[in-house]
């Protein structure tokens, strides 16, 4: 049986909700790329929830992350370092699933669908982590 056809005949989806938390800190330049990244990881059986949190940034951090009002969550906190940036994130995140994504980072199409797998392959799985490919404004 394939994944439309469990929709198809039981006429809903089981979901898991996963939190996507965004760190950032005067990462203007990178943000639109990364919060694209994450509003695409989308999916029937996700509910995505995006946390972006600024950690005082002093360039258009604030004005770029408005751009996706109402497709995210912004926080804006004085500047206390990226673990605290982190740990606010998780603070504000709802979902069963927590995913990190630094805001110079991106998400590779799929990435929270095989998590989510991942974890529904083996329920008491605590953690899950992936390989990563190194990259440039040149790709």
């Amino acid at each position: 049986m394939t994944f439309s056809d469990e929709v198809f005949m039981s006429g809903h989806v089981n979901t898991t909700s996963v939190s996507v938390v965004i760190n950032t800190y005067n990462y203007q330049r990178y943000l639109p790329k990364a919060i694209g990244s994450a509003l695409r990881q989308r999916a029937p059986n996700i509910e995505l929830e995006i946390v972006v949190v600024d950690d005082g940034s002093t360039d258009g951090t604030r004005e770029v992350a408005g751009q996706y009002s109402g497709l995210i969550s912004y926080h804006r906190q004085p500047n206390g370092g990226q673990a605290a940036a982190i740990q606010s994130g998780i603070t504000l995140a709802s979902g069963e699933i927590l995913c990190l994504l630094d805001a110079d980072d991106e998400f590779l199409d799929g990435k929270v669908q095989r998590v989510v797998e991942a974890f529904d392959d083996d329920p008491g799985r605590g953690a899950v982590y992936n390989s990563y490919t190194r990259g440039d404004e040149f790709g």
